[in-house]
């Protein structure tokens, strides 16, 4: 969903097409959002400093639009609140929308996800798939907005995620069951706890 078609996304992927649209073609520049990678020219991680997230907070605005939440994993949520606290003053939140705890800068709430992708916390589990960062060789021609070198070994350390929610559609499923089908009571091995299973796809 978060690449251009010529750029490297966190995992080396490089996605062409999104939900069966090409992009650079029937979707167009406008509505690509292009990986930005923070290292060095020689595809080392860089540092998460103060500038670099107002820059790429500032860089995700269009018009009227601007990033509502922020997402990254334990590590990234701390290294930015490291650099910011001396930066203003600021206060956390349980988010009454996400269910999290969260801060903002500019309006944007940063949120911590387990599962955002990490160098530090990220894992490799067959049950819930790949979500540590590693290393991956660039594309020769990403795009220019990206900072990414091209042809060149990259390190990926942490990733941090701007989402406009506002512009998310989501539709229930038609199918019955997959629009919060109960499925019954569900008893645990040696428990005596219940729980159900609500089944829902979007």
């Amino acid at each position: 969903m978060l690449n251009d078609g010529v750029t490297n996304s966190w995992d080396g992927n490089v996605f062409t097409i999104y939900g069966q649209n090409t992009r650079n073609g029937t979707i167009g520049d406008a509505l690509n959002s292009v990986p930005f990678f923070h290292g060095s020219a020689s595809g080392a991680a860089g540092a998460i400093i103060y500038s670099n997230a107002l820059e790429q907070y500032l860089d995700v605005c269009g018009g009227d639009w601007s990033p509502n939440i922020a997402v990254g994993n334990k590590a990234v949520f701390a290294y930015v609140l490291e650099r910011l606290q001396p930066q203003q003053q600021f206060r956390t939140e349980k988010d009454y929308i996400w269910g999290g705890e969260t801060w903002s800068l500019m309006g944007m709430k940063f949120m911590r996800d387990e599962y955002a992708p990490s160098l530090r916390f990220g894992k490799n589990d067959p049950k819930t798939g790949n979500y540590l960062t590693a290393t991956f060789t660039s594309a020769a021609t990403p795009a220019t907005n990206s900072n990414l070198p091209a042809s060149t070994t990259i390190t990926v350390g942490e990733t941090l995620w701007y989402w406009n929610t506002k512009t998310f559609q989501m539709h229930l499923s038609n199918s019955e069951r997959f629009r919060f089908g109960w499925t019954g009571y569900k008893e645990a091995q040696n428990s005596t706890m219940d729980s159900c299973l609500l089944l829902s796809t979007f």
